[in-house]
């Protein structure tokens, strides 16, 4: 049985925070870019929670799988669950059981960085 799915593409840069000492402004346009970029691109999101989300990083270099590419893909997730579930307050909804998120990278070509959103009907336990 297939299920709904919607995917979209970004073309972003998407950077690990946890290791950054910059400051506080630079780090306040790059989330409200990412977070304007993010909103623009779902606005015609159709599918609701239950719901299983997969964040992919591109760029041409990979990060930590366990530390850094969560780290980078934190306030993305945030901006797409506070889409799927709105009214929270901000970085709240990203905490629903009714969403199920997986993170992954792909190597991208030289000076190619972009974010993948696929998002899909129903909780997958496969993954």
């Amino acid at each position: 049985m297939s299920r709904a799915s919607q995917n979209y593409y970004i073309p972003l840069r998407i950077e690990s925070e946890g290791n950054k000492c910059e400051h506080w402004t630079k780090k306040h346009i790059r989330r409200k870019n990412i977070a304007q970029a993010i909103k623009y691109v779902l606005h015609n999101l159709t599918i609701l929670p239950p719901c299983t989300v997969i964040l992919t990083r591109v760029a041409p270099r990979f990060l930590d799988e366990e530390d850094n590419l969560r780290s980078a893909l934190k306030w993305p997730k945030d901006c797409v669950a506070e889409k799927l579930i709105p009214g929270l307050a901000p970085g709240r909804a990203d905490g629903s059981k009714d969403i199920k998120w997986k993170f992954q990278q792909e190597k991208g070509k030289v000076r190619e960085y972009g974010l993948k959103i696929e998002v899909m009907e129903g909780l997958d336990d496969i993954l």
